[in-house]
């Protein structure tokens, strides 16, 4: 394998290793969200609502 398909192979595994943390984090950060949101909403509140 010459030098210039070797650093083609290199480049090509750490975008595909950079995708997969890139693609978890973005995983992660929904389920953050997700999580946030249910714990703010209205019924699910810790503090009695006064009517």
């Amino acid at each position: 394998m010459s030098n210039r398909q070797s650093r083609a192979r290199n480049r090509e595994l750490r975008y595909k290793i950079l995708d997969q943390k890139k693609n978890e984090k973005k995983k992660l950060f929904y389920k953050l969200k997700n999580w946030l949101k249910k714990k703010r909403k209205p019924e699910n509140s810790y503090l009695p609502s006064i009517k």
